[in-house]
């Protein structure tokens, strides 16, 4: 611990160092540094987690081994209910080393098998329905259909204000880059149900010709 403080009491520029000094504050709000700082503090938490051997990852379907997954500012941890406790050792551990703290407000975790319908610690919001990760839904209650119904709601919502006066050769160029990052991310996740397809291309429809006439009609 102490030499970590030293580690960061000093700056380094042009290659020489600067004189001793106190960490007060954080970076200014928007400074192009944050993200990469902040890369670099998340990635001290995956590594404590990935090399304390007493925690079991997870193996999700198709054989990979999951401890720690992590997006921006989100961490989500996934282990056995008899290593929480061990979960909240290590969490002891980086919040003594970094001043960070866990927000229960903003802690959810979703219970499953037999573990459902318990109490658990960390006092954050444990659901036995669904909780969502990221911007995908988990859990029992139908969370493809949840998902993929929310997706094509924010499509249907956003494509409104884009929508042309009337078919234009580059505008399928718009809706690749309008529509793939709706689809491709929650896709990877989840297959679409054939009624949400049928919704999308719809919307699609709707999309490119904005109520002109269609230019090729089938018999």
């Amino acid at each position: 611990m102490d030499f970590c403080m030293r580690k960061f009491q000093f700056c380094y520029r042009k290659w020489v160092f600067s004189e001793v000094f106190n960490v007060e504050r954080g970076g200014a709000p928007g400074c192009p540094l944050s993200p990469l700082l902040y890369v670099l503090f998340s990635e001290s938490l995956s590594r404590l987690l990935e090399r304390d051997s007493r925690l079991v990852p997870f193996v999700v379907p198709g054989g990979a081994k999951v401890k720690c997954a992590q997006y921006a500012d989100d961490v989500q941890c996934c282990f056995e209910s008899g290593l929480l406790s061990r979960l909240s050792q290590d969490l002891s551990i980086f919040e003594r080393a970094t001043g960070a703290k866990l927000n229960p407000e903003k802690t959810k975790g979703l219970r499953l098998g037999s573990w459902r319908y318990r109490d658990l610690p960390f006092g954050a919001s444990w659901s036995d329905q669904n909780i969502k990760i990221n911007g995908i839904w988990f859990g029992y209650d139908a969370p493809c259909d949840v998902t993929w119904n929310e997706r094509a709601e924010v499509f249907e919502t956003g494509s409104k204000p884009l929508a042309p006066a009337g078919f234009r050769s580059w505008e399928s160029h718009r809706i690749n880059r309008f529509v793939s990052p709706i689809l491709w991310y929650p896709g990877a996740v989840y297959p679409i149900p054939r009624r949400v397809l049928v919704r999308l291309e719809r919307a699609i429809f709707s999309f490119i010709w904005s109520g002109g006439t269609e230019l090729v009609r089938g018999r």
